[in-house]
């Protein structure tokens, strides 16, 4: 039996958690008979109080994967209080050389260096991302937990994000565009990046026609545009009345030292 609650009049739509929990109190589930309650609160800590208090709950199961770095970021650039974001670059490469058709291939690499960046970084810039919050976020979790005698399942959580295969190679950096001499370069990726974004913001409606996955885009699009603004040209976004004076001096040839960054990666 379900049973659907919600501790705040605030609270994300969704039935995610009945697909979840079918396993259990279906009749084919392990036990058939058990009631399951579902709820939707952003308050996770409050959410466990409602549960136990008014429900009598002593299991709960919830998605708290470990701290996604990106996300944080993504986050951030979600509350960007700069109009700039969206401004074209004055000052890129017009002798790059663009297309229609290999548009979203760059995004792809973009991506992924962007997110290479972050957690090739995330142990000297942990204050950015709040890892210090989340900890005590679980520790809070966890006492009130043993003190009602409530077990917490801590599932993956739909946000955990990993350091990929394609992070920890070079070959995502290895386009034309990148190139100078045969060799990667840092400038021709911050060249070329300029240009694509320029691009990007002139053919939008044709390159994602759909408004919805245009958004998302061109949101990623200015997600990677403060991670790479701050990492090769040291510029700074403002977001909620703070400076995003995060990623130390960015050392990008030991970060293209493929058994470096794999190290680094392994110590995360």
């Amino acid at each position: 039996m379900f049973k659907k609650t919600n501790s705040n009049s605030t609270y994300k739509k969704g039935n995610h958690g009945y697909a979840v929990t079918s396993i259990i109190g279906t009749d084919f589930g392990i036990n058939p008979n058990a009631s399951i309650y579902y709820e939707t609160s952003e308050n996770l800590i409050k959410s466990v109080k409602n549960l136990h208090n008014n429900y009598g709950i002593k299991l709960i199961n919830m998605s708290l994967g470990p701290v996604d770095p990106y996300y944080q970021v993504k986050k951030a650039v979600q509350n960007l209080n700069s109009s700039g974001i969206g401004i074209k670059y004055y000052d890129f490469d017009e002798k790059i050389m663009i297309s229609h058709q290999n548009i979203k291939e760059l995004l792809h690499s973009f991506k992924i260096l962007a997110k290479a960046i972050i957690y090739y970084t995330y142990r000297d810039n942990k204050q950015i991302y709040r890892a210090s919050d989340t900890q005590n976020f679980y520790k809070a979790i966890g006492e009130y937990a043993l003190e009602n005698d409530i077990k917490i399942i801590q599932s993956s959580g739909n946000s955990n994000d990993e350091v990929s295969e394609y992070m920890t190679n070079n070959d995502f950096l290895n386009k034309p565009q990148f190139l100078e001499d045969g060799r990667i370069s840092k400038n021709k990726i911050y060249r070329a990046f300029k240009s694509f974004f320029n691009l990007a913001q002139n053919w939008q409606s044709d390159l994602w026609p759909n408004e919805d996955e245009r958004n998302s885009n061109i949101n990623l699009i200015y997600v990677i545009r403060v991670i790479l603004d701050k990492t090769f040209d040291d510029i700074r976004w403002i977001y909620k009345g703070e400076n995003t004076n995060w990623l130390r001096p960015f050392n990008f040839d030991s970060f293209l030292d493929v058994n470096n960054k794999k190290r680094i990666y392994l110590m995360l």
